[in-house]
């Protein structure tokens, strides 16, 4: 019990240390949620408008959601890396930001799988309700992005946290 206390001290103390680099995170996170809201909103009335069932308007609006969520944060992801790469041409320095973007793949992964889940059940239910599309749509992305960014920020740390204490292990003497 003592070990696991320590251990959530130490996971406490290393996210108060990078707080900065999570906070930033949750920016990227945070426009490209915008960007997924609106194109899941102008797609669930688009639904709306050429007569699609529930299922129909929960799908295509999530499909949309979710794929402008990932680009906005590719882009702002893009913008706020591509500094630490500025001596590189414009190729070699996309190449760069982009596989920084992969490393983050575990931890936005699981965040995805949480959001593709939660969004569409979440519309679903709620459009059975007869509540209006656009309004669902909003509805369910928030529910659906607050769940994926807990899940992002929180797997992300985690995962830092234990590729922090395993490099501080190897560096002790013996």
């Amino acid at each position: 019990m003592g070990c696991s206390k320590l251990l959530i001290r130490q996971y406490i103390s290393y996210l108060a240390d990078n707080a900065r680099k999570y906070r930033t995170f949750n920016k990227q996170l945070v426009v490209g949620e915008l960007a997924g809201i609106a194109a899941g909103l102008l797609v669930a009335e688009l639904a709306i408008a050429i007569a699609l069932d529930e299922a129909g308007v929960s799908i295509a609006s999530s499909a949309a959601d979710y794929l402008a969520a990932l680009a906005g944060f590719l882009a702002i992801f893009y913008f706020d890396s591509r500094k630490e790469f500025m001596q590189f041409g414009r190729g070699k320095r996309v190449q760069k930001v982009c596989v920084m973007a992969l490393r983050l793949w575990p931890s936005v992964a699981a965040a995805d799988i949480v959001f593709i889940f939660v969004r569409p059940y979440v519309q679903y239910l709620l459009l059975g309700a007869n509540i209006e599309a656009g309004v669902t749509s909003v509805i369910a992305h928030f529910v659906a992005f607050a769940a994926f960014n807990l899940t992002a920020i929180f797997s992300r740390s985690i995962m830092d946290f234990w590729q922090s204490t395993k490099k501080q292990r190897q560096q002790q003497p013996s």
